[in-house]
């Protein structure tokens, strides 16, 4: 009876053993999101910031436009959500190997076309609010951009 526990216990050892070293390691990407221009980090801009700290200040007071970047991966929008500054461009671009067509819920805009590997699209926000958009190709992929 002994042997028949031992042989069980060793069965199932292995069999848990081979599960974990047989499983797919699907972590998301971890993105940071990035001005394309000086590839700074956003969020830890060190430059001087407004009263409500929104941004960089030019001369004449007003909150420098950034370029900034929403990647399209395997796993969806990176990254999610984006918060960004009324005039600031987000440029979309597909880092997968499938297409994606990235559209906004209340239409504000809309690539009109299927992008393809390493291909993007850029969409300058002019107006503050919350802004859901999602692949046109894939509608449970979404995601938002908040523009302050």
């Amino acid at each position: 009876m002994n042997y028949l526990k031992f042989a069980l216990i060793f069965i199932m050892t292995v069999t848990l053993i081979g599960a974990g070293c047989n499983s797919k390691d699907e972590r998301k990407e971890l993105a940071v999101p990035t001005d394309i221009e000086t590839n700074d980090v956003l969020g830890v801009d060190t430059s001087p910031t407004d009263q409500d700290g929104s941004g960089a200040e030019n001369e004449d007071n007003e909150v420098k436009p950034k370029m900034v970047k929403v990647k399209y991966t395997q796993y969806g929008f990176i990254p999610d959500p984006m918060i960004i500054n009324a005039g600031d461009t987000v440029q979309f671009s597909n880092d997968s190997e499938e297409d994606f067509r990235p559209v906004a819920d209340d239409a504000s805009f809309d690539a009109k076309e299927n992008l393809g590997k390493s291909q993007s699209f850029k969409f300058t926000f002019d107006k503050t609010g919350e802004i859901n958009y999602h692949n046109h190709l894939d509608t449970s992929q979404t995601g938002t951009i908040i523009v302050r």
